[in-house]
């Protein structure tokens, strides 16, 4: 990712802020249930605008999402209301992360020990011999692991 990635995803958070709070200002009876959920009456504070425009999850995770559900998020309210919270709560979600955790570091040690270990390296992609080398699909394949 380079900036303008992030760019454009700050671009279309924005965008979509500005729709929903212009349809706060409007009669709940001119807009459809999905609006009348999502609608922003009053505008964020400083502090609630930066947090929705930066926090981390919005560029690795979805290019967007409503301010509405960002602040039912982070409020506990609406479908987020039901959310495991406080100590017996972060113990609740604690054992799934770590299990995540674990998970995504037992990939990455058996894809550092296959493309590595065995050998797939991107400086042979540029030698004459790689287009000799097996069949397209097996090309593309090493290709792929090389690069990651």
């Amino acid at each position: 990712m380079d900036v303008t990635s992030y760019t454009m995803i700050l671009v279309t958070k924005l965008w979509g802020l500005s729709w929903a709070y212009s349809d706060g200002g409007k009669l709940s009876k001119d807009l459809t249930p999905d609006q009348n959920q999502r609608k922003v009456v009053h505008f964020p504070t400083i502090l609630e605008y930066l947090a929705f425009s930066y926090y981390c999850c919005g560029c690795m995770c979805a290019p967007f999402n409503e301010f509405s559900d960002f602040k039912n998020w982070i409020d506990f309210s609406g479908h987020y209301k039901t959310l495991p919270r406080g100590i017996s709560g972060g113990l609740k979600t604690l054992v799934p992360v770590f299990t995540k955790l674990i998970t995504g570091i037992g990939c990455l040690i058996v894809h550092l020990i296959v493309s590595v270990g065995l050998g797939f390296h991107t400086e042979v992609v540029g030698e004459k011999e790689f287009a000799n080398m097996g069949s397209f699909g097996f090309k593309v394949y090493y290709y792929f692991i090389a690069m990651t």
